[in-house]
């Protein structure tokens, strides 16, 4: 009987230790919980920071397709302008051209205009 006991006991004190270490088991299991939590919540707020950042690149790249299409289109005016200023600029010498020949002959009319005048007061 004596044995029985001891053996009663011995299995009593097996499962305080077994309930001890499932306490402390069970508080470890909910450290991991809580930090399995807390992990989840950051990886959800990197998730999103990630989103973020991703939409704002593919803003920025659209933001950069246009400043380029915007400078192509204004390196092509600045060539037609450039070819427009060029016919002007030709024009005007031209007409510079002309207007040293017009004064030419009103230099020439004007001097023909005077010399018949002094004929005529001659005579």
């Amino acid at each position: 009987m004596e044995s029985v006991k001891r053996k009663i006991a011995e299995l009593k004190k097996q499962v305080e230790e077994k309930d001890e270490s499932i306490d402390k088991l069970q508080a470890e299991l909910r450290q991991k919980d809580e930090r399995i939590q807390q992990l989840e919540s950051d990886n959800s707020a990197s998730e999103r920071k990630y989103e973020l950042q991703k939409k704002e690149k593919e803003a920025l790249e659209d933001q950069k397709d246009n400043y380029k299409q915007a400078s192509e289109q204004a390196e092509l005016a600045k060539g037609e302008l450039e070819r427009e200023v060029a016919g002007l600029q030709s024009q005007i010498s031209g007409l510079h051209d002309q207007l040293k020949q017009a004064d030419i002959r009103y230099d020439s009319v004007k001097a023909d205009l005077d010399k018949t005048l002094a004929d005529l007061r001659e005579m």
